[in-house]
Order: C-alpha cells, then structure tokens, then sequence
C-alpha cells in the first residue's frame, strides 16, 4: 500500500475517532455576560449568552441558574427587579435557546439578604434544542433596579452579580454537562448620574436646600454684626 493511501487512511481514522468522541462526550458550555451601567436610581437590565464549542455543536434541555448580588458598603440599592421579562417571546438578533419550544421561563426572587435571582426554563416537548458551534444564544436576560433611597446612594457605587448556582440538561434522559466552562462568570453594575428627566425632579430639592443653606448664612452673619456693635457699646466706642 502506498504511502499517500496510508496517509489518507489515517486521517480518516483520526477524524472517526474525533467524531465519536464528540458524539459521546458532551463539550463544555461557555456564558457570555457584559458589565452594565444603571443610572442613579433607574432600571437597566443584562443579557447572558449561551455557546458550545464543540466542533459538532451540542444539545440543551433545560437549565436553571442563579445570581446573586454582592453589594458595596450597604446594602438596598441595588435589586433585582421584581418584574423580570420573558425572554422567550421578546424579540432580539439573538435567538433564544428555546425559541418557539420553551415550556416555560420563570424565575423567582427570594427575600434573603443579599439578594438572589433564581430562573430557568425547558424545552416544551422534550426535545434537545440544538447549539450550533460557536453560535451565541440567548439564555436569559436580568433586569436590575437601583433605589434612590436607602442603602448606599452615591454615584459611581459598583456591585457585583455573580452566578452562584446553575445546572444544564442536554437531553430528555436528564444527563447533565461535565461542567461549565466558566461557572464563576460575574458581572459588575456602575451606578451614573440620573438621567435628564430625573435630574428635573431632583432639582427642586437641590434648590430648596441651597436656598436654606444661603438662608442660615445670612443669618449668621447679621447674628454677628449686631454682636459687634454691642461689644463696641459696652467699651464706649461709637
């Protein structure tokens, strides 16, 4: 036999041992999420992106994770958002995973300290959802509140939200991924100055405490006057 047939024969083999492989042996899922900057006491939300990088692609079931909020000094002015969206219905230039075959995305909001957000969803009729390599899909989307009053409110407050939990099932039989690629994925919230409508009501305020604050000096300052003039008085000076 000869040596370009033996090459040949080789490389074939490698490439059917490679393709069992994969067919066997589920690759690791990779979570794509970015920082995020809310405006001082707004709303803002994140998208989480799903891939696979295996070379075949690969499959998904279901899914659940959970975040959790890691405030600065104190807490209370970061949350999530007691009304988080359906991402199953929302239209964006990323599928979502479970697009028309999702049996359910909800989530839920325990009230524990720091906060928690925990959701998932399934595929309707059991079936795997196939991920297409190096495909991004969109998995969830967290949408976060900052509250103007209590805990800490200065601008440029940064809060981290890390994911604390997950489990992701490829297939109806329950088979979980050997793991995640990057299980301690996180993102960081920057808090900015408001917005221009809410700069608007916020002035009133700013206005009333300048006028006070101008108020009591002048106060001061005609107190301290007529003090002079007495002491000049009381030593016979005119």
């Amino acid at each position: 036999m000869s040596t370009g047939v033996n090459s040949w024969l080789s490389k074939a083999l490698m490439c059917a041992v490679w393709c069992l492989w994969q067919a066997s042996c589920p690759a690791d899922l990779v979570l794509e999420v970015s920082d995020v900057s809310i405006p001082y006491g707004s709303t803002g939300f994140v998208d989480v992106f799903v891939y696979s990088n295996a070379a075949l692609g690969d499959s998904l079931a279901f899914w659940d994770m959970t975040f959790e909020i890691d405030p600065p000094k104190a807490y209370g002015s970061l949350d999530f958002d007691l009304s988080q969206p359906n991402v199953s219905g929302i239209a964006s230039s990323v599928p979502y995973v479970f697009s028309g075959n999702s049996g359910g995305y909800g989530f839920n909001i325990p009230g524990v300290n720091p906060p928690h957000l925990l959701f998932s969803d399934f595929t309707n009729d059991g079936s795997d959802a196939t991920l297409v390599f190096n495909n991004r899909y969109l998995l969830a989307r967290i949408s976060l509140v900052h509250s103007a009053t209590g805990g800490s409110l200065a601008i440029g407050d940064e809060f981290k939200v890390s994911l604390v939990d997950s489990s992701f099932t490829y297939d109806p039989s329950g088979r979980s991924t050997t793991n995640l690629q990057n299980p301690t994925v996180f993102f960081t919230v920057f808090v900015t100055a408001p917005e221009p409508s809410a700069i608007g009501v916020l002035l009133p305020g700013l206005g009333l405490a300048m006028w006070l604050r101008r108020r009591r000096q002048r106060i001061v300052g005609q107190s301290g006057g007529m003090d002079w003039q007495r002491a000049n008085t009381l030593c016979g000076r005119t």
